[in-house]
């Protein structure tokens, strides 16, 4: 698309900002000008679907429709979700609120179904359309009502609860059962019409499907485990593997949270800062649907999220309706005083269920919101240039620091433990010299940061060490190269961890051709040329180390770099007081207000900190998968 100077640098700016959003679902909004909303739209990749609209090489055929749109656009808003269904319900409901310009308005509710449970004294089970105003239980909303009563039919084969409708009118009307229908006879019925079922078997069996819905899988998880085991030991490997799906399935979609049949009135507040920035993110949950998010930038600052947060809602509800109840992150000194001033509102901050799980996606969200603010304080503060040159000035730097890696360590109570190592070349994010390293030198169990990053730091930096070694020609009795590359040598053995820190391995048996020329006395090793092919990213050397904590964490790197006699700056950056320190002062760097180069260090810290607890993400699904096919 072509158009004058200001659009291409309008353009430009929207796509460096797009190199901060995550890959996660979510949904998104495109504003113009004013921050009305244009158009509201779900992804399965925000980045990816943000970029296809915006070229910069200029494309051949744009459709008028699209042409208007990036016309109009001069900034957007994301929210991240766990899924794409979840990002599909808050669309509609969006869509439906805001009714933007470019959006196509869907007129009727038949884009997902719910799940019914009557309140009689022999409970029926339906999927609907609408939630009325009455006192049976729902669950939902499902996008696809096939998929739904798929679920059901593998709820009827494990607890049998289906009865025929005949048989639950006339007992709910106080009438006796005449005779046994023809679905009992060929099992769609469980024998209620028959009277060989009692109410209360039969309504354990509702609540059996009630708890399902609910979200406690346990019960169902396990007989489907006993239904795989038994039918691969009887070969049915295609129905196991059917089961299996099942179970996959039931995992990956236990925690939908954005739209639930609790017809609950809330607000849930999440706060995000980094030192001198904050910024509030508000849910608003009505009827149980999530209906709009703000995002609301604070001024000033305060000593904690706590104060912060006393602060802000008092201010927040001044001119705007209260609802029944407020969720927050964490409990506050004033909560009862609070809840007078709002006329007696609910303040929760609620630690497990599907509440806790809502908070956690508003305060996901938050600190997205934050990363994107803070990645367009940066780009009007100076270029990456600029700030390159000023963290070369105020950490002393003998050069320019074009390559700089950060690392974190992450872990889950001591299990998956991890790290990761994140680039930025020239300013800019690498994302393909991206590297995650599951840590092999502890126990299940046990929490030592240092010892996880001295591991981290000793694997990457011996891809360096590499360049500086060479041949010892004293107590090298034999080297000879293969044709594809590989070295076999034969060495003293006090020479063993000099060439295995370069790559050699251990020979168990001595090729017959090479005996007579090897001491008995001599230690065989060789060389794979194959499995110690380069690392496009790790035989980089860096400008700088910046690592994700204070003295302590930079006093292990610093061993490690002696250990390894290599001399790379480090410093630290400790979250809690985003305060920079190096390993020869006791006191932090100070930085300028707004400094582009601290927040550069703070975005690199940020990144560590996310592809380390992604990388542990993944590990943990792999493995719960893996246990479910065993």
């Amino acid at each position: 698309m072509k158009g004058s100077t200001s659009d291409h640098a309008r353009l430009v700016q929207l796509r460096k900002r797009m190199e901060h959003v995550p890959t996660s679902p979510g949904m998104y909004q495109w504003l113009d000008e004013k921050g009305t909303v244009l158009y509201v739209g779900k992804a399965k990749n925000l980045r990816s679907r943000l970029r296809s609209y915006i070229s910069l090489r200029g494309e051949k055929t744009v459709s008028p429709w699209k042409h208007a749109l990036v016309d109009r656009i001069a900034d957007f808003r994301i929210t991240i979700c766990s899924s794409e269904l979840e990002a599909l319900i808050l669309e509609i409901q969006r869509i439906k609120e805001l009714k933007p310009r470019f959006n196509v308005l869907m007129k009727d509710d038949k884009n997902y179904v719910y799940l019914r449970i009557s309140a009689e004294r022999y409970p029926s089970i339906d999927i609907v359309r609408q939630m009325e105003k009455d006192t049976a239980a729902y669950f939902g909303p499902f996008l696809q009502k096939y998929a739904l009563e798929e679920t059901l039919n593998l709820l009827h084969r494990l607890f049998r609860f289906r009865a025929c409708n005949a048989s639950i009118n006339t007992l709910n009307r106080g009438k006796t059962l005449k005779k046994p229908c023809l679905a009992s006879q060929i099992g769609e019925c469980n024998g209620l019409c028959s009277g060989n079922l009692s109410q209360e078997d039969y309504n354990h069996r509702i609540e059996e499907v009630r708890t399902f819905f609910k979200g406690n899988h346990k019960t169902v998880l396990k007989k489907l485990q006993k239904m795989m085991q038994e039918a691969a030991e009887k070969k049915r490997f295609e129905r196991a593997a059917t089961i299996r799906n099942m179970m996959i399935h039931i995992e990956e979609h236990r925690d939908q949270i954005v739209s639930d049949t609790s017809r609950m009135d809330c607000d849930v507040i999440a706060i995000a800062q980094s030192r001198d920035r904050a910024l509030a993110v508000v849910l608003h949950e009505r009827g149980g649907k999530i209906v709009n998010d703000e995002v609301i930038p604070l001024q000033g600052s305060g000593e904690s999220r706590t104060d912060l947060l006393t602060q802000f809602i008092p201010q927040f509800y001044d001119t705007r309706a209260l609802p029944k109840t407020i969720l927050l992150q964490e409990g506050i000194p004033d909560e009862i005083l609070l809840e007078t001033l709002l006329k007696h509102t609910k303040i929760l901050a609620p630690e497990r269920g599907k509440k806790s799980r809502l908070l956690q996606m508003a305060e996901k969200n938050a600190m997205e919101q934050l990363r994107q603010e803070l990645a367009k304080w940066e780009a009007a503060a100076q270029e990456k240039r600029s700030a390159l040159e000023e963290l070369q000035t105020t950490l002393h730097l003998p050069s320019l620091p074009k390559r700089i890696e950060g690392y974190d360590i992450s872990h889950l109570a001591g299990t998956e433990t991890v790290g990761s190592m994140v680039v930025m070349l020239n300013g800019k994010s690498k994302n393909d010299h991206y590297r995650s390293f599951t840590i092999r030198t502890m126990k299940k169990g046990e929490i030592d940061d240092y010892k996880a990053l001295h591991e981290v730091l000793t694997r990457r930096l011996r891809h360096l060490m590499h360049r500086k070694l060479t041949w010892k020609k004293e107590g090298l009795f034999l080297k000879k190269k293969r044709k594809n590359g590989s070295y076999i040598v034969a060495i003293d053995p006090k020479l063993e961890e000099h060439y295995a820190e370069m790559g050699f391995r251990h020979v168990h048996k001595v090729p017959a051709a090479l005996e007579k020329n090897v001491p008995s006395s001599s230690l065989v090793m060789v060389y794979d040329a194959v499995k110690n092919k380069p690392d496009v990213s790790l035989t980089k050397v860096p400008e700088l180390l910046v690592i994700d904590g204070g003295k302590g964490q930079l006093s292990t790197v610093k061993n490690v770099l002696q250990q390894c006699q290599l001399d790379i700056p480090i410093i630290g950056l400790a979250k809690r007081e985003e305060e920079v320190f190096t390993p020869d002062s006791s006191h932090p760097i100070i930085f300028p207000k707004d400094s582009s180069a601290k927040f550069l260090l703070m975005r690199l810290r940020d990144e560590a900190h996310r592809f380390a607890n992604r990388h542990r993400e993944k590990r943990l699904q792999r493995n719960l998968k893996e246990s479910f096919t065993k």
